[in-house]
């Protein structure tokens, strides 16, 4: 298991990981959808767990894992690895919830997953 995360992924991974990038982004993608300080919240905005099917917004991270658990994917899956090393590269070290919670506005938070889609893109480009 060690090796998966300590080799570089495959072609299949990063496409795998640009596909839950962007979905992770859709669920997002308006600000009535985003939350901080919880993983997700449902329609009263209380908080859930963002596998529950009340769950209604989101923040970062609780996107990327709904996207992931939505396909069957296990969190130790090389690319959800590589998606959550792309992102700390992106935000300069800085944790995809503290990044969230700490953003003033919802335009930051898709930035951010709009650069890291893109440094995928590019990795799938040159894979």
């Amino acid at each position: 298991m060690d090796d998966l995360l300590n080799r570089a992924p495959t072609l299949p991974e990063l496409q795998v990981a640009l596909d839950l990038v962007l979905e992770g982004k859709k669920l997002i993608a308006t600000p009535d959808r985003w939350t901080k300080f919880a993983f997700a919240r449902d329609g009263a905005d209380e908080a859930v767990n963002e596998l529950d099917a009340r769950a209604y917004k989101f923040c970062m991270r609780g996107a990327l894992n709904r996207a992931y658990l939505n396909r069957g994917l296990s969190f130790t899956h090389p690319a959800f690895q590589h998606v959550l090393d792309t992102f700390t590269k992106v935000l300069n070290g800085k944790g995809m919830t503290g990044f969230n919670d700490d953003s003033p506005e919802h335009a930051r938070v898709i930035g951010a997953f709009d650069e890291v889609a893109s440094v995928i893109n590019a990795e799938v480009c040159h894979a």
